[in-house]
Order: C-alpha cells, then structure tokens, then sequence
C-alpha cells in the first residue's frame, strides 16, 4: 500500500510539473520596444522557421514565472526521469504552434543560466540524475559522429518491425520480437531509414587552476554533446556546460592492456585452422575476479562560452570577412551599449590616452612604464591579413622580458593570464615540445589516434605565457618556431597529417645566463637562447635590477602599501574592468595606413639597417621581420587611439620603442670621434674595400684610432652622460617657463623659446661640472664637449630622444628639444 501510494505521489508530481511548465512556454513575457510578447512561442516560431531543433530555455525566466519551489527542485533534483515528459511537452507545444505533427521529427530543449555551477571535483554519485552546471576548460575534442537514439530493428525470422528501441548508452537490441508466433531473441537487423539518429561528439575538459586544492592534481571528466550543441566548443575554450551526470559502463577497464590485440589474433589463427570459433569472453566466468567498472559521464543540454571581460576577443576575423563596413560597423556596435561606448569615446579623447593606458596596466607593479608600453601594444596587437594566395600574416606582438631576478617579470606574466581570458601560463623548464604545441594520444576506448592540444594551441587567438623561456630545451625550442611565426603547428605523426592553428602572441620571461645582467655584453652572450628565436621576437626589454636611493624609496613605499591594504589602496587611473572594454572596442578597428605613414615607415627601416651594418655590437641582424614588428607596433598605436589610420607619429613612436630595444642590447664600449674623423674613415673605406678583405680594414681601423687618440667611453659612462643631457634641457625648459610666467605678470609680451641651442645645452653641462670640481684642465673641457656633441647627435639620429626644432649650418647653432612621446625609463 505505501508503495502504491509513493509511485502516485511521484506521478502526481510529474503531472502537476508537466502542467506548469506548459503554463509557462505559453504564457512566459518579455518586453520588447516597449512591448510584450509571448517569449517562447516567438522561439519555437522561429525553430521552425530556422529548422533548428532545440528549445533553449532560460531556468531564471521559469524561477520568476513559477512561484511553487517544488517544480524548480523536481526539475533540477529529478531531471533525468522528468526530461522525456517535458521533452514530448515542447514537441507537443511547437506542433501545436505549426499545425504539423510529424512523427519523424523530435524537438528538443535545453536550460541555461542555473542558479548555482558545481567544480567537476564535486561530481559524485549523489549527483547522478540532477540538473548542474559546471565550468573548465576543454583540453581535446572528438569528431563529429552519428548515434543511434531510438532504433528499428526487422526481424531476421519473419521480417517483422519492432520501432523505438531506445538505445541504454550502448547498442541496444530488442529482447524478443514483436510477432506471437515468433520467439526471436538475437538474430536482428537494424533499419537506418526508420531509425533516429543525432549528431555526436565527446569532449575532454579540465577543471581551472582556481578550482584545484594545494597539492592536488587536476580533475577532468569526459562531455557528451549531442544535436545542436556539438562543435560549439574547441579546444582551449573555457566554458559553463549545462547538463546531467550519467554512468556508463566502463569497456575499456574489463580488458587488461593488450588483452583485446591477443585476443584477436589468437581468433583469427583459430579460424584459419577450421578448429572451431572464438567469440572472445562470453561470460562473467571468464572474467576471473575482476571487478565490473563504471565511470561517470556529463551529458551536456547546452554550452556557453564563460563570460569574460573580452567576449570579443576570439572573435574570428574569417566570419567578418563578406559583411559591408556598415554590416560590420553594426554588429560592433550591438555588442557595446551606449554607456560602454561613451566610456570608451572618452578615454580616447583624453589627452596622452598612450601613457595614461600603459600605467594602469599591471598596477601592483611600480614603474617599468616602457615595459607596460610595450604589453599594452601586446594587448591591442595589429591587424591580421590574408593575401589572395591564402598566405596569413600574423598581426599578434611577441615580447621577450630578459632582466634580473626580482624584476616582476612574472608578475606581468601573471597579470596578462588574468586580465585574458584566453591565455596559457605555462613554464619553460617543465614544458615539453609536445605540451607547448600538440601530441598524438590514442583513445583509450576507441584505439583511434587523437590530438592533445598544447599551451600554443590551447591560447589561440589569446597569449601564452611562457616564464623561463631560457631554461627550455634545445629540441623543445626548436618547436615553437613556426608557431612563433607561421602561427601554425604541422603535424606528421601515426597516420595523421594536419595543420593546426596556434594564432597567440607570446610573453616570454628569461633571466640572463650568469644570474645577473652583464652590461658590458651583449644580449646574445647573456640569453641561452637561438638566434632564430631572437629575431621572432618584436620588442625586447631588458629589465635591470640597478641601486638609486629615490627609486628604491618609491619601490618600497609601493610594496608596503600593498601588503598593508592587501591592494585596495591601489587604484589605476583607468580601472581594469574599463581597460578590458577599450581594448575589446579597439581590436575592432582595422587601420590602414596612410602615405605619409608608409614613407615615415621606408625612412625608419632604413636608418635601423644602417645602425645595425655600421655596428657590430648588435645582438641580431635588423631584417624584414623587424620591418613588420614596426607595422605591427604602427598598427597597435592606431588602435590604441581608436583611429582608422596610421599617421606618421605612430610609426615614430613605434621606430623608438623597437630602437631603444636594440639599443640596450649593445656592448658596453662605444667610440667617440668627430665629423672629419668619420669622413677619413669612410673615404679610407671606399679607396681600400676594393682591394682587401674585411679583416683587413678592422685592423686598420684599429692602428688608426690608436694612432688619432680616438676617445672610448663605456656604456655605463654614456648612460650618465645621456641622463645628464636630458636632465639640463628640462632644467632649461623649466627655467624658460619660470622666465616666461615672471615676465608676462609684469604685462610684457614674451614668448617661449622654441628649443635651446646645441651650443648653450652643452655649456650649461660643462658650467656645471666646473661648479663641482669634476673639471679641472681645458684640455678635459674640450675632451668633454667632443664626448657630449657626439652624444647629442646619437640621441638625435638613433635614439630619437631630442628632436630638432630648427636647424642650423652649424650643429652647434642647431636649436634641440625633448621628444614629445619621452619618458623616463624605469
């Protein structure tokens, strides 16, 4: 009796579900254009229309509909006995809509947007059945098959049909046939025709590193996905899956390894001698004492990507590519509203939008402003192209961080595999070749060869973060390199040909060879790493760890305060929720550059390959891969000022970043000499080259400045120098602002100068040092003011920290400034 009275009290609860949620797909409203409207009877037209298949249904709209708890708990307690009931309701429902009810074709539906997400650590037993979602990353993915649901089966004995055989997660088959005369139990024949097919796919995912408990190991749990929802997740993805966990049995568990390959050719020797047949294991029996294995299975009803600050970054391109300007335009727009786009237009507009973007970039770091220029560019990246011939050219920046130790290299490595949803933190010292791009694994349960995807491949269109980059192997390094460049990964392994895509930029951290960074050499001699290598990367930044009393204070104020407030002192000018979005907005843009730019473009790349043929100090050769880091640079800038063009300050700005990369790469010992000096050299060059050998004219060269008393100075020496320089022009611009303020109040018309003299930079350096006793003949001043003209010049023609306002016959007489962009280097 109590029995009886259970199984009514669960029918009950069906019916009474089954009520309500039909209730609900007819009456549930939204508003719309000031409005309302039917939601779900609007959707199921459209299915029709669309011939889609799958109701998607948000659990929130039925929470706020239905006012009884105990639906919502049978729904997510009970979902795997209730789901074919409120299957055949909505295919009821949408027939009903139509005016059709064809038998052959099956609706079905799919929640989102749950109240609660489990970890896949939290899926046990108890959770068999229930309605859950749970977040990770997918890791691999099979192709797409068919599977049998419902199947027809004809009856080999007396060609009877038995329909709707619902398949039990394996290849079901009737138990007997249809027909009373007929006592059929095994010999059948499957009807494709009549049967009910869907799409297939599995899915492996991972659970996030967030998820994972110190010391333990990362849980990962095989996805079912069927009909529409297969293919909508890739590798890399990092997704909510909405679904019911299941039990299948274990296949793969019942045979030892290499039990199934001996059983096979042990069968067929059999056949081949006519001894009889061998069907393998036929029984429990002989099975022996193991154990029968199930394993637990996440069906998945619906896939969303996670949400992110940047649900435009994996935007692909391709799609975009037979939309007008104006389809595309709009699409943008829709997914931006119009507080966002005020927000974003208002940054733009600010004044040195560039720097004011850079140093809210990673702000638990203080300092490294050129470093943070540098990711910011990363972030916004150029614009990938497509030839006609179907060549890509990459528009993603790599960067490479070499510095001492405690730099807060990792730190910016840290903060971009936050701040990016689709991006791999990964270590150089413990990655593999075959982890940092792909591998060939077989499928435990089918045999087949499969790919696992790599940190390269699971960051496409994202950034991989790789921290002791110089601590990889050799063979391991050799990998990435047409990743790092073709953006591909080939793969020639078990039968298997492919071409994969690894679209990432890369963020490299490396430490110098020695521990510490030594100046007096060059980047090659203190980074273990391949020139191939080298000249892959766009921008290097070499990161000293160097003793100075005011920035040491600041450092330390920094830290203190951080830990004092657990950082929530630290408040960015721009906060990183709205840098998330401007920089979602600007990868929109695609600029194009302009005449002047392209020209600016030429002249830049020219005076990079004549610096780095006059020297020989460099760490690599400057090449065309240089020329499209400074396209790639321009680009970024453009986007970085949410402009359509290119101008020429963007290429000049983009040239000063890729040069002082270059710059601080070079050997300690520089030479000094004079213009005639130059013009001896060069004309000696000329009358000589013809007839020796290269070899030849460095040892000439050599006994020459031995000869003339040419002046070295080390690079330490020029760096203080060049500190010195640019300290005095400030000193100057501030004295003249003083001077122009002072005057003005006195009603005097004056104006400011525009520059200062060569001539009056330089003495004002030489008055100071003779103030401090650092010069104490005339022959050290004039020493002194060679040594400095020359460096004026290097800061004017290579280094692009002065510029020239006005110029003059004589260099002396040519009037200098600081360079607009300028700004210290941390």
């Amino acid at each position: 009796m109590s029995q009886m009275n259970f199984s009514q009290t669960i029918q009950l609860k069906i019916e009474t579900v089954k009520t309500q949620f039909l209730n609900f797909l007819n009456n549930f409203e939204v508003v719309e254009n000031g409005k309302k409207i039917k939601y779900y009877r609007e959707k199921a037209l459209l299915l029709k229309i669309y011939e889609k298949n799958t109701l998607f249904i948000d659990f929130n709209h039925l929470l706020d509909f239905i006012d009884d708890n105990d639906i919502s708990d049978v729904i997510l307690n009970d979902y795997y006995k209730i789901e074919p009931h409120l299957r055949k309701i909505v295919s009821n429902f949408i027939f009903s809509l139509t005016n059709t009810n064809d038998s052959q074709e099956s609706y079905y539906l799919s929640f989102y947007n749950l109240p609660t997400e489990k970890k896949i650590r939290e899926l046990g037993t108890q959770e068999i059945g229930k309605l859950n979602s749970i977040k990770g990353l997918v890791t691999r993915s099979s192709e797409v098959r068919p599977e049998l649901l419902y199947g027809t089966f004809i009856c080999q004995l007396c060609n009877s049909e038995v329909r709707d055989i619902e398949q039990q997660f394996k290849y079901t088959e009737p138990k007997i046939c249809s027909n009373p005369g007929c006592n059929n139990h095994t010999k059948w024949m499957l009807k494709p025709q009549s049967s009910v097919f869907s799409d297939f796919q599995k899915l492996r995912v991972q659970e996030e590193s967030t998820d994972i408990p110190a010391g333990g190991m990362p849980r990962s749990i095989d996805i079912v996905c069927r009909g529409e929802v297969v293919d909508t997740a890739k590798p890399g993805d990092k997704c909510i899956f909405t679904g019911y966990l299941i039990v299948v049995p274990d296949i793969a568990a019942l045979t030892k390894p290499g039990e199934k390959t001996e059983m096979g050719i042990k069968s067929d020797a059999v056949r081949v001698k006519g001894e009889g047949n061998n069907d393998g294991i036929t029984g429990l029996s002989q099975l022996g004492q193991r154990d029968l294995n199930y394993r637990l299975v996440f069906l998945a009803i619906n896939i969303e990507a996670k949400k992110s600050r940047f649900n435009l970054w994996n935007q692909d391109e391709e799609e975009n590519q037979d939309l007008t300007e104006e389809e595309e335009r709009q699409k943008i727009m829709e997914n931006f509203s119009e507080r966002e786009l005020e927000d974003i237009f208002k940054i733009s507009r600010s004044s040195n939008v560039y720097e004011r973007l850079a140093s809210s970039l990673c702000p638990t770091v203080h300092g490294h402003l050129e470093v943070k220029k540098g990711i910011l560019l990363m972030l916004f990246g150029g614009v990938n192209k497509k030839t006609e011939e179907g060549i890509n050219l990459r528009g993603d920046i790599n960067i490479c961080m070499v510095g001492d130790p405690s730099t807060a290299k990792s730190q910016f490595l840290k903060y971009v595999n936050k701040l990016i949803p689709r991006s791999v933190y990964t270590s150089g010292k413990a990655s593999t070749s075959a982890g940092l791009t792909a591998s060939v694994s077989k499928d435990p349960e089918t045999g087949e060869n499969c790919i696992e995807a790599g940190a390269l491949m699971l960051s496409d269109q994202g950034i991989c973060c790789i921290d002791e980059f110089d601590k990889m192997d050799k063979r391991d390094q050799v990998a990435i390199h047409e990743a790092m460049e073709q953006q591909t990964i080939s793969i020639s392994k078990a039968g298997i040909q492919a071409t994969l895509n690894s679209r990432a930029s890369i963020l490299a951290a490396a430490n110098p060879v020695f521990g510490r960074y030594d100046k007096s050499k060059g980047l090659k001699y203190n980074l273990d790493i391949s020139a191939p290598i080298l000249s892959r990367f766009d921008l290097f930044f070499v990161i000293l760890d160097e003793c100075n009393e005011q920035s040491d204070r600041m450092i330390a104020q920094h830290i203190v305060n951080i830990h004092q407030s657990c950082g929530r002192n630290i408040n960015p000018e721009i906060s990183t929720e709205d840098l998330s979005k401007y920089i979602r907005f600007a990868r929109t843009i695609k600029p194009i550059f302009t005449r002047e730019a392209a020209l600016e473009l030429q002249k830049c790349y020219v005076k990079l390959r004549q610096n780095d043929s006059s020297s020989q100090n460099t760490s690599y050769r400057i090449t065309v891969r240089q020329l499209e880091s400074l396209i790639r640079l321009s680009e970024a800038l453009a986007r970085v000022h949410i402009q359509s063009e290119v101008t020429a300050e963007f290429v000049q700005e983009a040239a000063r970043l890729l040069s002082n990369s270059i710059l601080k790469i070079e050997k300690g010992q520089l030479d000094i000499q004079d213009e005639e000096e130059q013009k001896i050299d060069l004309n000696q060059q000329k009358e000589q080259g013809q007839n020796i050998i290269q070899e030849d004219i460095e040892k000439k060269q050599q006994q020459q400045r031995k000869k003339e008393g040419k002046i070295s100075i080390t690079y330490e020496e020029y760096l203080n120098m060049r500190k010195i320089i640019i300290q005095t022009v400030k000193d100057l611009e501030i004295e003249d602002s003083l001077r122009v303020s002072t005057e003005g109040e006195d009603g005097m018309e004056v104006e400011r100068q525009n520059g200062f003299e060569q001539r009056v930079i330089i003495e004002q350096i030489l008055k100071q040092l003779l103030e401090n006793d650092l010069i104490q003949t005339e022959e050290d001043a004039t020493k002194l003011k060679k040594i400095y003209s020359q460096i004026i010049k290097k800061l004017v023609d290579v280094d692009q920290v002065l510029i020239v306002v006005e110029e003059a016959s004589n260099l002396d007489e040519r009037r200098l400034q600081l360079h607009a962009n300028y700004c210290e280097p941390s």
